[in-house]
């Protein structure tokens, strides 16, 4: 690809890939590409080393803007390209290879009249069972005892939601979803939908009482809140890419042998 600004993003102690990242570094920079550091200084790319808790936080701390890449140093690496034991060709395909850039759309969480945006899902938790009451498209749905609720982008249907047995979203498909995490079912809440799929129009509202924490993308937010608008955003994500793959390609690597 043509030379670009770019950054890296890892694990603050480098002890174990440090070197990794330094040679990634000297490659780059001996190649006309510009290291920008600084988050004024906007780069176009961010090669991320670490896992997928890594990327997302990448993707938060540059605020969503610059194209993403993630070398896998974690476990899954449900977001990588490339695995740290592939990092020469990696080196050699960023300098030979054309970008192919994929975009992911943002979903845009509303939290007490405050706006955040998450690529993966947003969870409210509770340390005891609260309660959860839904509207969609100012339609009242249901109310419901849980211990929290998960909602999540096609990017996390084999993530959080998977576990709750959420279906998987091979494509990205117009939808989104959510589940309510171990729902009480008796007569004073006999007939709550506890999982539900809803077009990228729909809108998700949730009023809910009790002691709650509240995680984007796995991030905790300190506001615990009490009143949440989930909806797809106009925004987007890249991610860049030197060879074809999409979240079909993500989904089989992630299950397969």
């Amino acid at each position: 690809m043509k030379s670009t600004s770019f950054a890296i993003y890892g694990p603050t102690n480098k002890t174990s890939i440090g070197h990794l990242i330094d040679k990634t570094l000297k490659t780059l920079l001996g190649h006309h590409f510009v290291y920008q550091d600084d988050l004024k200084d906007k780069p176009e790319i961010v090669i991320v080393f670490g896992g997928d808790g890594m990327m997302l936080e990448a993707i938060h701390h540059y605020d969503f803007t610059p194209s993403f890449i993630l070398i896998n140093a974690g476990h899954l690496g449900f977001f990588s390209d490339y695995k740290i034991i592939d990092l020469d060709r990696f080196l050699e395909d960023i300098l030979h290879k054309e970008e192919i850039l994929e975009e992911i759309p943002l979903f845009e969480a509303i939290i007490d009249e405050e706006k955040y945006y998450f690529v993966s899902d947003i969870s409210i938790q509770s340390e005891k069972t609260a309660l959860f009451s839904l509207d969609v498209n100012l339609r009242h749905l249901g109310d419901s005892q849980a211990s929290g609720i998960v909602i999540g982008t096609p990017v996390s249907s084999t993530a959080f939601l998977g576990s709750l047995g959420s279906p998987s979203i091979l494509t990205y498909a117009n939808i989104y979803q959510y589940s309510l995490i171990a729902p009480i079912h008796n007569k004073l809440f006999p007939l709550m939908i506890d999982k539900g799929i809803l077009f990228n129009k729909d809108v998700l509202s949730i009023k809910t009482k009790g002691q709650l924490f509240t995680y984007l993308d796995g991030i905790k937010v300190k506001k615990e809140g009490k009143e949440f608008i989930i909806k797809m955003s106009e925004r987007k994500v890249k991610l860049f890419h030197l060879y074809p793959r999409d979240n079909f390609d993500r989904i089989v690597d992630a299950i397969k042998l």
